[in-house]
């Protein structure tokens, strides 16, 4: 379910479009679906009368952003590039739940101290650092502090120059799971440091790509191509500079073509190399989902992508996407609940999930979920909306409609008050804003007046907006199965045409 130009990429456009947590890909977790919550602290279950705190489960860590003792950018990025490092070492270990970096690089200015951070992000352990220089020596001084005990666990200080103290991350990495909560496992063999110059320059184009600041795509790029022409192996590097092409903004300034191909060559150079990079296959399911349209086949590269990286928030939250499109809500759902977990603050995923919980069926389980994206963003764009929409399917269109008025985005609220009138019988009342959306919003929202008409029993109207909406490729079209808006053109002859024009096969429209 899309909506208009300016809101499609908040919605399904993941990467909450692409969403690559574990190395902040900018298409994973620089997009606007990925959008954190506001720095206030969120409101808790309470159980008569007293505060519920939820840590997360005792294996859950955060890393922070390190902090750097110098005011120099070039400290700053350093510093933040090596708890990236370290972000990803941990998200390897296959026993530690490790939190995002687009949900707990948010925490740079440490608010509200350890407890509140790690509340908010539903980790019981903090990992927190500080980097500086002092002559030809990098030091980073590192510590892990647990929310729920509050107290500092482990602390320990690594000084070296700048190549020896990145040749160490990998064993840096060893002893803090040593230190953390779970077994100790078989030693992960430490693969080979990259060059410190490309290394410098990978850093500084994650520093400058970082959401949770104002991004500069344009000097990500420079410095991750230079990285590239220190040594054209890097695949990280190449992977981020995937995602920067991939993303709406450069794709908009570029025409999309181009930048598409560019991506699609980087993912492969990386896969030729290692058919095991979990996320460029997942960049590969993004790619074929939203710019090819062969969701089979974004599909298996999302299956495949989840089976080699199970700790990346981002690869989960790609996967589940391609899942649920060709109707294996399931499987789509348990990514994405885990996909979650990981990246609490990224509000576009969580939109994503009630969505999915509402086509399974699951409808105080959906309204629950909007209802814990709006403690954490009350405005955020479609959630009561959506919260009308599941409303309208349990026959509640007063509730639906008392939703739809606290809808903060002008489209989303016209959108859900004609649903829920429509629900009510109102159609008199509903058809003037049905007729206004279609003048101001109907080159950009045709999936949009497809669940409207279908809903409202104008089927042959409906069918002729599915046909625009083909035509423009519109990325509503992906959520075709399951939506139960559309049950009424179930019956009609042109519905199994449509599935399979669409490369979809299901027997009832609805997958699993």
């Amino acid at each position: 379910m899309m909506g208009p130009t300016t809101r499609r990429s908040r919605i399904f456009a993941p990467l909450a479009l692409l969403v690559l947590a574990a190395l902040a890909w900018v298409a994973w977790n620089h997009f606007p679906g990925s959008s954190p919550a506001p720095a206030g602290r969120p409101a808790a279950a309470g159980v008569g009368g007293r505060h519920e705190v939820f840590y997360g489960p005792p294996n859950s860590l955060a890393v922070l952003p390190f902090e750097s003792a110098a005011e120099a950018t070039e400290d700053a990025v350093l510093g933040e590039g090596l708890a990236a490092g370290l972000l990803d070492r941990l998200a390897a270990e296959p026993g530690l739940r490790v939190t995002a970096r687009s949900s707990s690089f948010f925490f740079r200015d440490r608010g509200g101290g350890h407890r509140i951070i790690a509340e908010r992000l539903q980790s019981r352990h903090l990992l927190d650092g500080k980097f500086r220089r002092e002559g030809e020596n990098a030091i980073l001084s590192l510590a892990l502090f647990d929310a729920r005990e509050n107290r500092e666990v482990w602390r320990q200080e690594y000084a070296a120059d700048l190549p020896g103290l990145l040749g160490t991350l990998g064993a840096i990495g060893d002893d803090i799971v040593a230190v953390s909560p779970i077994p100790p496992g078989e030693p992960r063999p430490a693969g080979p440091a990259p060059d410190t110059q490309a290394w410098v320059q990978y850093a500084r184009g994650l520093y400058y790509a970082d959401p949770s600041r104002e991004q500069d795509l344009a000097g990500a790029v420079a410095a991750l191509e230079s990285a590239l022409s220190i040594d054209p192996t890097y695949a990280a590097a190449r992977l981020e500079l995937a995602g920067i092409w991939l993303h709406p903004a450069w794709l908009a300034a570029e025409a999309g073509g181009e930048s598409v191909a560019r991506a699609r060559e980087a993912v492969q150079f990386v896969l030729d190399e290692d058919p095991a990079a979990a996320r460029a296959w997942a960049v590969l399911s993004y790619i074929l989902h939203q710019h090819d349209w062969d969701w089979s086949g974004a599909a298996a590269a999302g299956r495949r992508a989840a089976e080699l990286g199970p700790g990346d928030a981002g690869v989960l939250g790609v996967a589940a996407l391609a899942l649920a499109t060709v109707g294996e809500f399931a499987a789509a759902q348990e990514l994405l609940q885990e996909s979650v977990g990981r990246d609490p603050l990224n509000l576009g995923r969580r939109l994503r999930l009630g969505l999915l919980q509402e086509f399974r069926g699951e409808f105080d389980a959906a309204l629950a979920t909007y209802r814990q994206l709006l403690v954490l963003n009350p405005d955020y764009p479609g959630a009561y909306a959506y919260r009308a929409r599941v409303k309208v399917l349990q026959g509640k269109p007063d509730s639906a409609l008392a939703e739809a008025e606290q809808e903060s985005d002008p489209f989303w609220r016209r959108y859900a008050r004609i649903l829920a009138l429509s629900a009510q019988g109102e159609a008199a009342e509903a058809e003037p804003l049905l007729q206004e959306m279609v003048a101001d919003s109907g080159s950009v929202a045709a999936f949009q007046l497809v669940e409207i008409l279908a809903f409202s029993g104008a089927a042959a109207e409906a069918f002729e907006w599915l046909d625009r909406a083909y035509a423009r490729r519109d990325p509503g079209l992906a959520s075709v199965l399951g939506n139960r808006f559309l049950e009424a053109l179930h019956e009609d002859a042109r519905w199994p045409e449509w599935l399979t024009r669409l490369g979809l096969n299901a027997v009832d429209g609805f997958g699993d």
